[in-house]
């Protein structure tokens, strides 16, 4: 189980994980977010996980938002912004030797404001949203 821990402005969800790879085929096929990250109902991206490629997220309260992927250290991290008025919500999505590890963060001058009505009720589903990428990562290789 998930160990969520921060505050609506920086948060993350922890957990150990048996197959890291298939862990890192589900957080890189974007296409697969909705069938574990349950903030989502469609996700795509414009091309290959490569830094500057671009993509779409959409909600459970059906708001679209575009995303840019920052960074990417293939097996280990990857890293999307998706810009806000007066800031960014940055997305952390690390493995290290038996852990991955999700991490949300908003920074710039709405920071708190963002942290309030994104980062609130997204802490509630980044724990369960990490226990189900392991579980399906899981049950693919059974």
């Amino acid at each position: 189980m998930a160990e969520v821990s921060g505050k609506p402005t920086k948060f993350q969800a922890t957990a150990k994980a048996t197959d890291l790879d298939r862990v890192w085929s589900l957080w890189t096929d974007v296409d697969s977010w909705p069938t574990w990250d349950l903030g989502l109902t469609k996700a795509s991206i414009d091309g290959p996980m490569t830094i500057g490629a671009r993509g779409t997220i959409v909600d459970q309260n059906n708001r679209a938002s575009r995303f840019e992927v920052i960074k990417i250290d293939p097996g280990k991290i990857f890293v999307f912004a998706i810009r806000l008025p007066g800031g960014r919500m940055i997305l952390i999505r690390e493995i290290d030797e038996e852990n991955i590890t999700h991490r949300v963060m908003f920074t710039g001058i709405s920071k708190s404001i963002f942290g309030a009505l994104v980062g609130r009720p997204n802490m509630e589903l980044i724990g369960p949203s990490v226990d189900a990428v392991i579980e399906l990562a899981e049950k693919k290789t059974t």
